[in-house]
């Protein structure tokens, strides 16, 4: 599957070594970040895994993705609740009607 990415825009450069995000798949994200100094891993070394890495990312950009993703899943959300929505309304007329 190809990556989309989800930047926010106001943080997207125009060349490389940037931070970034990426959708891989409706489950995973790809994050492209900075990688820690030897004090930082030091700290860590016993919570990252053999196939894992740690990296560094601005909470601005973290904050404004979660801000994207959330808004996703409210959309989603109000899509399916309008549908249903529609659905009982329906019913309720028909129900009416054939009195």
């Amino acid at each position: 599957m190809a990556l989309k990415e989800i930047t926010p825009h106001q943080l997207r450069c125009g060349i490389d070594q940037c931070l970034g995000v990426f959708e891989d798949g409706p489950q995973d994200l790809v994050i492209i970040g900075k990688a820690l100094n030897e004090g930082l891993l030091n700290q860590l070394v016993k919570r990252i895994g053999a196939d894992e890495y740690a990296i560094r990312v601005s909470r601005a950009i973290f904050a404004k993705l979660i801000g994207q993703l959330s808004q996703k899943k409210r959309r989603r959300r109000s899509r399916s609740f309008l549908l249903l929505r529609r659905r009982r309304t329906r019913r309720m007329i028909r129900a009416a009607t054939a009195i």
